[in-house]
């Protein structure tokens, strides 16, 4: 079939048709869709979102339940987006001039990765996000430290990964603060993340739901249990192999930036060389950790160490101190190059014309919202039996 009009924010991604089912129908979509039990942050907040815009244009329109979801989702997206902006700004302006803090935010929103988050109902933009907010946090705290500050940043980070499970920058963090001896405060911020979670699963609890994780698909973690990892050959290989992967991942993502990012870091000055090292050889190992844990060895999920490749790739430009030319003319020049590889990455040739792209099946699109909305008419089988594209005999 063939779409008739052109779509706003038109959706690649497998899992874009849930999430909005989710944000529209929640919590009620968890009779069908209990696998998206564990992600609860963006829908609660976008579907707020949706309804006020809902009202406030009520005059005009009356909106449905996907209309407002939607327009949840579009607000939520430029909120977080801007905020991880204005964040990673203040993180890269503390080691470089405002131009080129501004030049590696910029980099960072052009990555094909970051464009392709913005445009999905997803929340796969936590997989930069989420380390980039941590960072922050740890930073702030660094600067001066408060239980109070602790305690309201450790419960923030808490709602993030109830929205997605990113923990590689959070578990970094608390390991380099125990190296540092600081036990207390990272028992306190442990603690006091597992506060949302705990609320969650007690409204879960009040509504009857079971709660169900999606990792329980996927064996994180469990699978381990079925490599024979005991084995010291065995446990030798996987190492090899993940670490492969991970590399593999990682050059995927970042390309060439890897390499501007190393020449940055010898770029810095030698207390914080020194300072610096420990803290981002934790954090890769953590990024490392969470592919090898959850066996997932996605480009995406290499995403976390983001803020530190474009930090210091933008510090080793900055340090090179062209003396002759204005910056302007070396940052402009490169961003247009960045911006225009990006979108060359993203594209599939030859070019078709958004409306004469193949649409999804809208039976079986109409099926899964029936199967939201009339729950109770479907039984467990159906809902076992509703996966890639299939129309149920009903």
């Amino acid at each position: 079939k063939i779409t008739e009009n052109i779509p706003f924010f038109w959706q690649y991604n497998d899992d874009a048709g849930v999430q909005i089912l989710t944000t529209a129908y929640f919590p009620k979509i968890f009779h069908t869709y209990k696998d998206r039990m564990e992600r609860p942050t963006f829908p609660i907040i976008a579907k707020v979102l949706g309804e006020i815009v809902g009202v406030v244009i009520s005059p005009v329109k009356k909106l449905s339940q996907l209309e407002k979801a939607g327009a949840g989702i579009l607000l939520l997206k430029i909120f977080i987006f801007s905020i991880f902006s204005i964040i990673s700004f203040e993180i890269f302006s503390k080691i470089m001039s405002k131009e080129y803090a501004f030049f590696s935010v910029f980099l960072f929103l052009t990555h094909e990765f970051t464009i392709k988050s913005l445009s999905m109902f997803h929340t796969l933009e936590l997989q930069f996000i989420t380390p980039v907010i941590i960072s922050y946090f740890f930073l702030n705290l660094f600067k001066k430290y408060t239980h109070t500050k602790n305690i309201i940043f450790s419960i923030i980070i808490g709602i993030l990964i109830l929205a997605k499970s990113n923990y590689a920058f959070y578990f970094g963090f608390l390991i380099f603060s125990i190296i540092n001896k600081k036990i207390f405060e990272s028992i306190l911020s442990f603690v006091m993340h597992l506060l949302p979670l705990a609320l969650y699963l007690s409204y879960l609890k009040i509504l009857n739901f079971e709660f169900y994780s999606l990792q329980k698909d996927y064996d994180m973690g469990v699978w381990l249990l079925n490599s024979n990892f005991l084995i010291l050959e065995n446990l030798f290989n996987l190492f090899i192999e993940s670490i492969t992967k991970f590399t593999a991942a990682t050059f995927y993502n970042f390309h060439i930036l890897i390499f501007a990012a190393i020449f940055g870091y010898f770029k810095l000055d030698d207390n914080l060389k020194k300072n610096y090292f420990l803290i981002i050889l934790i954090l890769i190992f953590m990024t490392w950790f969470q592919q090898f844990f959850s066996n997932r060895y996605r480009p995406y999920m290499s995403a976390d160490i983001s803020i530190i490749i474009f930090g210091l790739s933008s510090f080793w430009l900055f340090k090179l101190k062209f003396n002759t030319l204005n910056t302007k003319f070396i940052l402009i020049p490169i961003s247009i190059l960045w911006l225009i590889a990006n979108l060359l990455i993203m594209a599939n040739f030859p070019l078709i014309h958004p409306k004469y792209h193949p649409e999804r099946n809208s039976d079986v699109m109409t099926q899964r919202l029936d199967m939201v909305e009339n729950y109770e008419d479907y039984t467990e089988d159906d809902r076992k039996n509703a996966k890639g594209g299939v129309l149920l005999n009903k």
